[in-house]
């Protein structure tokens, strides 16, 4: 896997919070407003389909908590990537750093993708960030 790109965001909740809603895929409707269906295959493992065009417009998402970080791994569309976000707890706040990663075979030109999947992914993560706020 080939590092991305990297986004972060301070957000005031505490961790296990933050922990709950990235754990929970239903949630991800809430805060990835391109996604319009997500369909459970098993605990840990779901299908998205988006309506609009993008990369993946469906993809299998893998969901796994290791210690202080979320990995979501997409294994199927046209892109497979990971995303990891790693959680540090400071004080009433939490601070959310997603790193993307994408698979070393892609032929897709991530130099041209790169800025326009950054702010995209950015622009969840903001969206994430105030979803978590209004919750608290």
């Amino acid at each position: 896997m080939k590092k991305l790109f990297t986004n972060s965001v301070l957000v005031k909740a505490q961790s296990n919070e933050v922990k709950r809603i990235l754990l929970d895929p239903m949630s991800l409707i809430k805060w990835n407003p391109v996604i319009a269906e997500i369909t459970k295959i098993d605990d840990k493992t779901f299908a998205i389909h988006r309506d609009v065009e993008a990369l993946n417009k469906d993809e299998v998402i893998s969901i796994s908590p290791v210690e202080n970080q979320i990995i979501y791994s997409s294994t199927s569309g046209r892109l497979e990537y990971q995303l990891i976000f790693s959680l540090i707890e400071e004080n009433l706040f939490t601070s959310i750093k997603e790193v993307f990663y994408t698979s070393d075979e892609t032929k897709l030109p991530m130099v041209l993708l790169k800025p326009i999947a950054k702010n995209a992914f950015n622009s969840n993560l903001i969206q994430l960030k105030e979803i978590i706020e209004q919750l608290n």
